[in-house]
């Protein structure tokens, strides 16, 4: 875990937790690569957001479509908002999280892999790995 983390940051970082400790316990009812699905909603879509558009995209062209991972995209309610994440898996231990505010705006970049959070900038995070 960074210790920079925000909030935001932070709520995804306590859930992801939580449903890793409770899968550890014979929970089962998150898979650990689809803890978002706890906090919040697939994203349709309907709204125009350039930002979380352009990362779903880019995570479906590179990941996706090269078939070896799978890009979702979720409304999640923050602090009386909505709050928007690109959650890309992989086949492997990475995985990669963008979020973004109700304004489009990022909100933060995390590279995930096995229990461990690092906050990371946009560049280093779409270069991990897919850039290899």
């Amino acid at each position: 875990m960074s210790e920079e983390m925000s909030p935001l940051q932070m709520y995804y970082y306590d859930t992801f937790n939580q449903v890793y400790e409770a899968n550890q316990k014979g929970d089962f009812k998150y898979d650990q690569t689809y803890f978002i699905e706890k906090i919040g909603t697939f994203y349709s879509f309907d709204k125009v957001l350039p930002n979380v558009d352009s990362a779903y995209s880019y995570y479906f062209f590179n990941v996706q479509e090269e078939d070896w991972g799978c890009v979702s995209a979720y409304q999640v309610p923050f602090q009386g908002r909505i709050t928007y994440a690109v959650y890309t898996t992989c086949d492997g231990d990475e995985n990669w999280l963008e979020l973004y505010d109700s304004d489009d705006n990022p909100q933060g970049y995390i590279m995930i892999k096995h229990r461990s959070f690092k906050v990371t900038d946009k560049e280093t995070l779409r270069n991990w790995r897919i850039g290899e």
